[in-house]
């Protein structure tokens, strides 16, 4: 027995490459296993959607709680006088001051306010812009010692 006789009886006579049944290399998905994308891109579609709309509310709640806690501070120090107006975590200040001085005082309190976040007490307002009306000279200015009786 030779070499090609063992070869044969172990591994069987050689076939014909085209009697071989062809392969296909295709994958089928079956009812159990869903490509990815099918519910992948759905869900992350919901959650920008969902992230999106909550955002508007968020702001308005934001805003709701600078506004509130920088009136509080303005008010606890003795500017009742000073109008406020939000815009996300940008307050803007105005009126008129009742004495010289009076409005860099004021810009001082409002980024002095802090409103509670997760992370603490933090400053409420991000930027501070002031656009104050000062008295004319002679019309009666309040001194800083008359502050509490200012209009």
């Amino acid at each position: 027995m030779g070499i090609v006789d063992m070869h044969q009886e172990f591994f069987g006579a050689p076939q014909d490459p085209a009697a071989r049944p062809a392969r296909r290399w295709l994958r089928r998905q079956g009812p159990d296993r869903q490509p990815a994308w099918r519910w992948l891109l759905p869900a992350a579609a919901l959650m920008a959607a969902l992230a999106y709309a909550s955002s508007i509310f968020a702001r308005h709640e934001v805003e709701a709680v600078v506004l509130a806690e920088t009136r509080a501070e303005l008010d606890a120090r003795g500017y009742g006088w000073v109008t406020l107006a939000v815009d996300g975590q940008r307050v803007e200040l105005g009126g008129v001051e009742p004495f010289a001085g009076a409005g860099h005082e004021a810009i001082v309190a409002a980024q002095a306010a802090t409103c509670p976040t997760w992370a603490g007490r933090l400053p409420c307002a991000s930027v501070v812009a002031a656009n104050f009306i000062g008295l004319a000279p002679g019309a009666g200015a309040a001194t800083p010692t008359d502050r509490g009786n200012a209009p």
